[in-house]
């Protein structure tokens, strides 16, 4: 229980410095500033993950290595994603969305996001929850708060010098993150067994985190594409509360997720009880945000933000959803069901890409693409928990 209580604590704390950070650079950036922002950020991010493939999921669940990873064990799987990003963010970054102004501060997202993932996935194997994996996932957010207050102390206004300094202020942490969780210990695996075994489980997982990220990400990503800055900045704000909602609600997940070699396999914890508490949780935190949306976005964000308001309502109701099936993706990999995860999600994916091609045929507003978000994650919330049942009853037939 402690365990859970340091990672919410984290989550709580990252959460603060989120909105610390949201605020400051909306309120110096403006509805479009925030929106250019936030457009090369969430598509360098995104790509970033693409890269990565399913190595942060390879990190945590490997049993070949009996102890944390070398980094020697890790810098060739890296500097692949590395390349791979790298290249493909300048690519969108010039195709897409013809930012070329602000690809060094994308290129520097991309890297950040990958060695982020890493680390903290390092962080986390084993189960530990406290100590390195709080702290691997605090760093860098205190990175960014202190690019924001320099930028801000010498009254800079470019939304690309503001995304370079950050990104490149989080990325020299998340490096030195990563040398420290992977430190030598006692037990040394080998380099050449786990390199072959890393490519090969990273390729295993990897379509079914691309395809957890289109879900994921898919409508921030389309809202970019779709819509011009300044409505890009007012679904930014909806995006802060989503994030407030999923910080808690997101623990479960979390939790659930390192304990994949703990317990007692003839007594399995429920995951029912658990998805309970998920969506008690988050529901609790999306109300109370939900509610005080009318006096906290002019407050916080400005005047100049208030047509937030529909997208922070809509977007807390999203989150919440999406807790849930959080939870229950981690509990298909947990059950040994991750290079399946691609499969399980692709009717969902297809409704959502059905919806954002209505919405964008129609020219409806934003808060469509929240909806048809919402409908993806019920669906393959409800096809991961059917998994997730069968799974359970076979393992209890079988010890019986």
């Amino acid at each position: 229980m402690w365990r859970r209580s340091a990672t919410l604590a984290s989550n709580a704390g990252l959460l603060l410095t989120g909105v610390v950070s949201s605020v400051v650079i909306s309120r110096l950036l403006g509805p479009e500033g925030r929106g250019a922002y936030v457009e090369w950020q969430a598509w360098a991010a995104a790509i970033g993950i693409i890269a990565a493939a399913g190595l942060p999921q390879v990190v945590v669940l490997d049993d070949w290595n009996p102890t944390r990873h070398r980094l020697g064990d890790l810098v060739p799987p890296l500097a692949v994603t590395a390349l791979c990003g790298g290249v493909l963010t300048v690519v969108a970054g010039v195709w897409l969305l013809g930012a070329e102004m602000s690809l060094v501060g994308m290129v520097l997202v991309t890297w950040a996001t990958q060695a982020g993932a890493v680390a903290t996935g390092e962080a986390q194997r084993g189960g530990r929850m406290t100590g390195e994996f709080n702290l691997v996932r605090m760093l860098p957010q205190v990175a960014a708060l202190a690019a924001i207050t320099a930028l801000a102390l010498v009254g800079n206004r470019s939304a690309a010098h503001w995304l370079s300094a950050i990104a490149g202020a989080q990325a020299v942490v998340l490096v030195m993150s990563l040398i420290w969780v992977t430190r030598p210990l006692r037990v040394r695996p080998s380099s050449r067994s786990s390199l072959r075994r890393t490519f090969a489980a990273s390729a295993r997982l990897g379509p079914g985190n691309w395809v957890t990220l289109v879900q994921y990400r898919a409508d921030l990503l389309i809202v970019a594409l779709m819509f011009p800055p300044v409505q890009v900045g007012y679904y930014a704000v909806g995006v802060a509360a989503q994030t407030a909602v999923a910080a808690a609600g997101q623990t479960g997940g979390q939790y659930w997720f390192a304990r994949s070699h703990a317990g007692d396999p003839a007594n399995p914890p429920s995951l029912r009880k658990e998805l309970v508490q998920t969506a008690a949780l988050a529901c609790a935190v999306a109300v109370v945000i939900a509610v005080s949306a009318p006096w906290w976005i002019p407050g916080l964000y400005g005047p100049d933000f208030e047509p937030a308001l529909p997208l922070v309502v809509g977007l807390c109701v999203l989150a919440v959803v999406q807790s849930l099936d959080y939870l229950l993706a981690h509990e298909a990999l947990l059950i040994g069901a991750g290079s399946r995860v691609a499969l399980y999600r692709l009717p969902a994916l297809m409704l959502v890409l059905i919806g954002f091609s209505f919405v964008y045929s129609l020219d409806l507003e934003p808060l469509w693409v929240v909806a048809c978000s919402a409908l993806g994650y019920s669906v393959s919330g409800g096809v991961l928990a059917r998994v997730a049942s069968r799974r359970r009853v076979a393992d209890r037939s079988h010890l019986e």
